[in-house]
């Protein structure tokens, strides 16, 4: 249950993200998303990541959870590297989960992926 709880706080951000991305003001609307939208769910994240120890977030290995959060963190075109290094503990979590060996072997394998312009920073 504790791994659905999380993969749920992920989602929660998805319509700010779609709506940051085809807004007419893409600029104005990806700003409030890394400044307000995704610090809040970052905080609850962290929060969440620290009650359970601080390693991961169900239990004492690696979970879908925490594959999830990583893809947010770390994959999707639109966070920014600099807003997740606010957050050590979220931040270990990402360096962690990139450090394995058969997840850094497929990031570096895989089939490079056409960026989309949504980062800000």
């Amino acid at each position: 249950m504790r791994a659905v709880a999380v993969v749920k706080c992920c989602h929660f951000t998805s319509p700010f993200q779609y709506k940051a991305w085809y807004s007419p003001n893409k600029k104005e609307a990806l700003k409030e998303l890394t400044e307000v939208t995704f610090p809040t769910a970052m905080a609850q994240k962290e929060k969440k990541l620290v009650e359970r120890g601080g390693q991961f977030f169900a239990g004492n290995s690696l979970t879908f959870a925490d594959l999830h959060v990583f893809y947010f963190l770390a994959e999707a075109e639109f966070m920014c590297p600099i807003v997740v290094k606010q957050y050590p503990k979220l931040s270990g979590l990402v360096d962690r989960i990139a450090s394995n060996p058969n997840i850094r072997n497929y990031i570096e394998t895989r089939p490079q992926k056409a960026k989309a312009d949504m980062a800000i920073c």
